[in-house]
């Protein structure tokens, strides 16, 4: 009985010290944290022009749908006026969120990016957009040695 005693004790102190430390007990409450829970709280994209800039004249869009084809983020700026030079960075930048957004509903969903050049410009580049989520998890949408021009103005890149 002594023995049953002691493990009941043991046991209520090793609860007690998870519960004050709290060890264990995110760990508990993230295992029932589902995926529809999960939500998406923050966007942000980086461009990398690789041997075709794009021209100062040139407007690039930037959108984030899910996997039901729902705007959930935008980039508000179009860098109309900017040049992006051969092997030059530019971003990271952050999106404005328009809808929300789950972990579940972004899998399989699409950063789009679209181009308005005004006549002729090709632009060949590196995207990659990186989605957080409330829970810490990020997901990510890569494209490599892609190219927008006045006759492929857009692409859409898997979200996985």
């Amino acid at each position: 009985m002594r023995r049953n005693a002691g493990r009941t004790l043991l046991g209520a102190l090793l609860t007690l010290g998870l519960a004050v430390s709290g060890t264990g007990m995110t760990e508990a409450q993230a295992a029932n944290v589902s995926s529809e829970d999960v939500t998406l709280t923050a966007v942000d994209v980086i461009y990398h022009t690789n041997n075709d800039d794009k021209d100062h004249n040139t407007k690039v869009f930037t959108t984030v749908r899910d996997n039901r084809g729902i705007e959930v983020a935008t980039l508000d700026e179009h860098f109309g006026s900017d040049t992006w030079d051969d092997d030059e960075d530019d971003g990271p930048y952050g999106l404005r969120l328009t809808s929300p957004a789950t972990w579940a509903s972004m899998k399989g969903g699409q950063l789009v990016v679209r181009i308005e050049p005004d006549g002729r410009d090709t632009w060949k580049f590196n995207a990659q957009a990186t989605l957080f989520f409330s829970d810490g998890e990020r997901r990510h949408a890569v494209a490599r040695n892609h190219f927008l021009d006045q006759n492929l103005r857009q692409i859409e890149i898997e979200i996985i």
